[in-house]
């Protein structure tokens, strides 16, 4: 009687009474915790080490089991079934790998880069009504640090400074709670003042806010206006309406804005969002993806200049982590359209001793009655 061991089960071999061959097959124990062959070739305990399915990893999302985005509160299918832990390629147990199973993938990525370039106009956070000031107040603290990380009020900074006129006054136009206002003042110097249709008096800096619509309403004359982030806030039109409308009461007027690319996206998440607070975090990918390309920016910005003598200048900083127009208007007059030009000089001058001799003559009547 001789026996023969596999990996899988013994057999014994012998002669029978007849002389023909006899096979008594003696099967290895059941596992305690199945009840058929098939579910443990299932489990793949059956299977050489080389054909096992190799475990899923926890950073790995099954096609069947949606992940929940943390920053945005909702499910989504991040990777398909078939991708390893790291997410680079797809492998199927040993197999080579074929077109088919690499398509999933490259389709994912290129429907999420899609998705980033079309620009999408969802409203940020903090331009609603309902968000309690104390998070307001940590969400624009965290904001005036972002700047200063990135170099944005080191960039408003150096380009005012460099400016040929001397400066007096600078206009931030939508300074929201004036903390960056405050800062480039006080490095530059100047007089400084504010604007912002939304306001917060309770947590502003101090500086002079002044409560106004950048697009239609009168803003305080100066010599340098600066927007930092507001243009992704704005359609084309508005945009439009208020490089105009700026340039009736300044003579320069420096946009600084987002880039819509996945490559400040995605550093941004990485980088900056686990950093700052979960507003913040938030609205920064919606800046993101609901600012405009450069290509856009410069049309936008040459149809709000033509029939003015006004020229601007566009850059695009490294990493597409910013852009920035710097308009200058030559003729401070009217433009198309508008009923409202800027006052010279000795206008505002004779207006003021217009003015102040009014006050005079009424004081001077209030005495005689006496």
């Amino acid at each position: 009687m001789t026996t023969l061991s596999t990996s899988r089960s013994s057999s014994t071999v012998g002669v029978s009474r007849h002389g023909e061959l006899r096979f008594a097959r003696r099967h290895r124990p059941r596992p305690a915790n199945s009840s058929t062959r098939r579910e443990e070739r299932c489990r793949g305990a059956s299977l050489p080490a080389h054909r096992r399915r190799r475990p899923q990893s926890d950073t790995c999302v099954r096609r069947d089991s949606p992940a929940v985005d943390i920053v945005h509160g909702h499910s989504t299918q991040l990777l398909p079934h078939s991708m390893n832990p790291e997410g680079l390629l797809p492998y199927n147990h040993g197999s080579p790998t074929t077109v088919l199973q690499v398509l999933p993938w490259y389709v994912t990525c290129t429907l999420s880069i899609i998705r980033v370039m079309i620009r999408e106009n969802e409203i940020e956070i903090l331009d609603q009504n309902d968000v309690p000031e104390e998070l307001v107040a940590r969400a624009y603290r965290d904001l005036a640090r972002i700047h200063r990380w990135l170099g944005d009020t080191n960039l408003i900074v150096r380009a005012i400074r460099e400016a040929p006129p001397p400066v007096h006054r600078i206009l931030d136009v939508g300074c929201a709670t004036g903390l960056v206002l405050e800062e480039v003042g006080r490095r530059l110097g100047v007089e400084v003042v504010g604007v912002d249709i939304n306001p917060h008096p309770g947590i502003a800096a101090s500086v002079p806010i002044i409560q106004a619509d950048a697009l239609h309403d009168p803003l305080p004359f100066a010599d340098v206006a600066y927007a930092m982030h507001l243009g992704h806030h704005l359609c084309e039109r508005d945009l439009v309406r208020l490089i105009r409308n700026v340039g009736r009461y300044c003579r320069r007027f420096i946009l600084l804005d987002l880039v819509r690319h996945p490559l400040p996206l995605a550093l941004f998440r990485v980088f900056i969002a686990p950093l700052v607070c979960p507003i913040d975090a938030e609205d920064g990918q919606r800046s993101v993806r609901r600012s405009y390309t450069p290509s856009e920016f410069r049309r936008i910005t040459a149809s709000a200049l033509a029939g003015a003598a006004g020229s601007f200048r566009l850059s695009v900083a490294p990493f597409y982590i910013r852009q920035v127009i710097d308009i200058s208007y030559a003729n401070a007059g009217r433009y198309p359209g508008s009923n409202v030009s800027r006052p010279k000089d000795s206008q505002r001058r004779g207006r003021r001793e217009a003015r102040r001799k009014g006050e005079l003559s009424a004081v001077h009547a209030s005495n005689s009655k006496l």
